[in-house]
């Protein structure tokens, strides 16, 4: 299992800035890898393939951590439904 935090504002966090009234580092994005698969949190959590992930997000800054082996079978994880879900608590499934 694996977290990766990317930097994806680029010339957008200083409009963010402007908007929060307060100078942003960087804009992130984090998502948990676990087998095969990416989660990440928008309005709701989703999930797309790490492949499609890396596509997407390759050209932004980003650096992933090893969280060490899942405590979940693969089929454990398809079982729960996360619609209902925030971020911290996906994290500790």
């Amino acid at each position: 299992m694996k977290c990766t935090v990317y930097n994806i504002g680029g010339e957008l966090t200083q409009v963010l800035s402007l908007t929060c009234s307060k100078q942003l580092p960087m804009i992130p994005h984090v998502g948990v890898r676990l087998y095969g698969t990416e989660y990440f949190y928008s309005d709701v959590i989703e999930s797309r393939p790490v492949a499609v992930m890396q596509d997407m997000l390759e050209d932004f800054p980003q650096v992933s951590f090893d969280l060490g082996p899942a405590t979940v079978t693969e089929k454990e994880l398809e079982a729960v439904s996360y619609t209902h879900l925030t971020l911290p608590t996906i994290l500790l499934v």
